[in-house]
């Protein structure tokens, strides 16, 4: 079952999120589903070594064109 939430947010910043979302090819909708779905992953996942560390830099470094 879904349920609908609202978010209040300033045109700016709607605007801001409509376009990324655009460029990722997905609805505002989708976009933000899917970006709170990796923030709760992320939030998940701990830097315990190295080579964590470096894939979660080269994971940012891919994410900022």
């Amino acid at each position: 079952m879904s349920t609908r939430i609202q978010v209040v947010v300033d045109e700016e910043e709607r605007e801001r999120f409509r376009r990324r979302a655009e460029a990722e090819g997905l609805s505002l909708s989708a976009w933000l589903r899917k970006v709170g779905r990796e923030r709760l992953a992320a939030a998940g996942r701990r830097l315990a070594t190295t080579k964590d560390l470096r894939g979660f830099v080269a994971r940012c470094d891919a994410r900022e064109k």
